[in-house]
């Protein structure tokens, strides 16, 4: 399989071809019959999900016993040699979203490959025809390798196939092969005339009894039935009016024994398509994020997180003790089993400081604000009159007059020799220092909502924590994309943010979680500090260098020992 996109999107191609897997394996595993029209339109369906912008090369093989199906959607092509002949058996050069099928009979040692367009443009049929003849599937892929790497076109894929007869098959008398639909370069050995659709069906499975599938029995009602007839003055009716009453009871023992078998026949499969989604999607993101745990263990941690939602939230649509059930709980204690060991969440207790231990934290306290930022140029603050800055103990000067400049104070910050501030109505205004002052301009290059935020932090880069734990990044004014990543519970209602040039990372204070996060600026989740005390916190202050956090919390100051 191969995508490409037409336009740049947030969401990476890797992530569409994972979600695009995800949505073929639940459409393919509820196939009750799996013939060449079901899978095709489970691959239609799977494909229709993918956005309009994406372009897909899709190649799918499906062998049951020994009949093959082939599909293509976009451009592809299937190559088979059997004995000493060749050819291609489907292809397709449609840009378009229409699958291309074929289906037939094979042979003991026939070879297939599978390959992608971007590969049919750079191996020709000849080649993959000579590298053919080698005798294994990684002989193949070993002779035509050096090709595909040194052309690094990432859409080239390709699979080879072998295909065997279990052991007891192999002495029996061969099947002609039948290659049919689109298979019109058929350069084999025996060409039998192409046969209908209807005569290549996988073989059926068999169905298991009624109390295989947890049907009611019947037999117990038919007792109860006999008895209650057995009591009933029976001898003084007619025999024409015994045998009519009879048949009656026996159509409706039937009739009910069949509305019986429905019901169950049709929750069973209901419950087993919900399961196929469920733990089949569910177990993807809980072994992936197994085979991250070494590598990245915040990105590990968001794969267990999703496995663990998808279970919770459908583990009560399975009958109790089922065996869907049973599998869902065990796959769900695995899953909180591994976020036990990444959550990295340190109880902390904090400790009572003086105002001279973090001065910025004092100054909030005693201008009643929380918008206090600090530099090489000296401590300034800001209100709904304007900015001011700390001339001593007991003096302060402003710096910069509110003439209606902001009305919504949001958050403060410094950079530089420019101030900024953040309004919920205006955006974030920027305050640039000049002969005669200082002049307003827009620090925003687009139109992005800031309505919802709550505080604001600046590295050189702005960014801004929302009220519903969502924190916006900006660079020179425009927005770019971040997103938190590894957090065992979501941020929520954040209060206060903090960063600085000289940190790798960003703080978030969650009152309401009664914590401080702490992410590396690419959104890697890295620490959390847990305290009651930080329960009614206002603002955060840190100084790494001293290994603190520093808070206000009721009127008083307190720091955190970082480790």
């Amino acid at each position: 399989m191969a995508l490409s996109q037409t336009q740049q999107e947030e969401v990476g191609l890797n992530l569409l071809g994972k979600d695009f897997i995800n949505n073929l394996e639940a459409e393919f595993f509820t196939l009750e019959e799996k013939t060449l029209v079901s899978i095709k339109q489970a691959l239609v369906t799977a494909v229709e999900k993918l956005p309009a912008h994406i372009s897909s090369d899709i190649v799918l093989g499906y062998i049951v016993d020994n009949v093959l199906y082939v599909f293509i959607i976009g451009k592809g092509q299937v190559f088979m040699k059997r004995g000493g002949n060749g050819g291609t058996l489907l292809e397709s050069e449609s840009l378009k979203k229409d699958v291309k099928s074929a289906s037939g009979i094979l042979q003991e040692a026939d070879l297939l490959l599978l390959q992608t367009g971007q590969f049919s443009s750079l191996i020709s049929n000849q080649e993959v025809s000579d590298a053919l003849t080698q005798k294994t599937p990684d002989e193949i892929a070993e002779a035509l390798s050096p090709k595909i790497h040194g052309a690094q076109e990432g859409g080239a894929a390709a699979i080879i196939l072998l295909f065997t007869k279990p052991a007891e098959d192999v002495d029996t008398a061969p099947i002609p092969p039948s290659l049919i639909d689109d298979a019109a370069d058929n350069v084999f050995e025996e060409t039998p005339k192409p046969i209908s659709l209807q005569q290549i069906h996988p073989p059926q499975p068999e169905i298991p009894s009624q109390s295989d599938q947890g049907f009611p029995r019947i037999p117990p009602l038919l007792k109860t039935v006999q008895s209650l007839l057995l009591r009933l003055p029976l001898t003084s009716l007619p025999h024409s009016k015994k045998l009519f009453l009879s048949i009656a009871v026996i159509l409706g023992l039937v009739l009910i024994g069949s509305i019986f078998v429905t019901k169950n026949n049709q929750e069973s499969q209901a419950s087993k398509k919900l399961f196929a989604q469920v733990y089949t999607q569910a177990e993807r993101e809980y072994q992936e994020g197994e085979g991250l745990l070494s590598l990245n263990a915040s990105l590990a941690q968001d794969n267990f997180l999703k496995a663990k939602e998808l279970l919770e939230k459908n583990k009560d649509s399975f009958k109790k003790g089922s065996e869907e059930e049973k599998k869902v709980l065990a796959l769900l204690a695995q899953v909180k089993q591994q976020l036990s060991g990444t959550s990295d969440a340190q109880s902390v207790t904090p400790a009572k400081v003086s105002s001279s231990d973090v001065p910025l934290l004092a100054l909030a306290l005693e201008q009643k604000t929380p918008y206090v930022a600090s530099g090489d140029n000296g401590t300034f603050f800001a209100n709904s009159k304007g900015i001011y800055q700390v001339v001593s103990d007991e003096k302060s000067a402003i710096k910069v007059e509110n003439a209606d400049n902001w009305e919504k104070l949001a958050g403060f910050g410094l950079f530089g020799s420019n101030f900024y501030i953040l309004d919920t109505d205006k955006g974030i205004l920027k305050f640039v220092a000049t002969e005669d002052g200082f002049s307003e301009t827009k620090y925003l290059t687009s139109d992005v909502s800031v309505a919802n935020a709550v505080d604001m932090a600046i590295d050189g880069s702005v960014w801004v924590a929302l009220s519903n734990g969502s924190i916006l990044k900006f660079t020179k004014g425009a927005q770019e994309t971040f997103s938190p990543a590894g957090l065992g519970t979501p941020l929520a209602s954040i209060k206060s943010i903090y960063t600085d040039a000289d940190s790798d990372f960003l703080y978030m204070l969650v009152p309401s979680q009664k914590r401080v996060v702490r992410l590396g600026k690419d959104g890697a989740f890295n620490a959390q500090f847990i305290s009651e005390e930080l329960s009614g916190a206002e603002k955060i202050v840190i100084s790494e260098k001293d290994k603190a956090i520093y808070f206000l919390s009721k009127g008083a100051l307190f720091k955190i020992t970082l480790p």
